[in-house]
């Protein structure tokens, strides 16, 4: 367990350091900071604004050698633990299910905090897709996280006292694996979309309890 945190924690500080906008063309990247030239008539000051637009190029250019060096280190490590996560997967259904339920630990306590994190998330995402009762225990978590404790009617309208960072964190994964993994199932989805539904009416409900309360004299 703490090997494995360990190794998840150098990786998010990785893929915090990586910003996609470092990968766009330096014309992209440049097109608000560079002077541009309109073809009139150029006073003393344009030789400044030529070398000011030299620096600030050749900065873009750094950022993005820098980050294509951290990129391919993830790459790489992140090569290394997915085909940890394999034998793992392989090693008999018990072990399976134990690396799963600790994976599923670190995800909560580590990755999901991390709003930068972009690459490492796939991680539980690749584990997931080994199998169907994978997906369901980590949708009922992302569930949890997002909305609150489970009621006899579905999920309530969640605590005042939950991290409203962990909860959007937890609502965009939730509607980023639902939407995007194919190897979900149509009734783990469906069974998602009605806690969620569930939630939404019973938010609806409380604000409008709220609303039409009589105001005291």
């Amino acid at each position: 367990d703490r090997v494995l945190a360990l190794i998840v924690d150098r990786l998010l500080l990785m893929d915090s350091e990586i910003r996609l906008h470092d990968f766009a063309p330096v014309e992209e990247r440049g097109g608000e900071i560079f002077t541009m030239e309109d073809g009139t008539d150029h006073d003393e000051g344009d030789g400044m604004d030529l070398d000011e637009n030299a620096r600030k190029k050749s900065l873009l250019f750094r950022d993005r050698a820098r980050a294509e060096k951290v990129a391919e280190k993830l790459d790489q490590i992140l090569l290394l633990v997915l085909d940890y996560c394999d034998k793992q997967l392989t090693g008999g259904r018990r072990v399976a299910k134990v690396f799963f339920e600790l994976m599923l630990n670190i995800f909560d306590r580590m990755i999901l905090p991390t709003r930068s994190s972009k690459f490492v998330p796939f991680i539980q995402f690749y584990i997931c897709r080994k199998r169907a009762d994978f997906v369901d225990c980590f949708v009922e978590r992302l569930l949890q996280r997002a909305l609150g404790n489970s009621s006899a009617n579905g999920f309530s309208a969640g605590s005042a006292a939950m991290d409203a960072s962990i909860q959007l964190c937890a609502a965009s994964y939730l509607a980023s694996f639902i939407a995007r993994g194919l190897y979900i199932r149509v009734d783990s989805t469906h069974s998602a979309l009605q806690h969620m539904v569930n939630w939404l009416h019973a938010y609806a409900e409380g604000f409008a309890a709220i609303s039409v309360r009589p105001r005291k004299q």
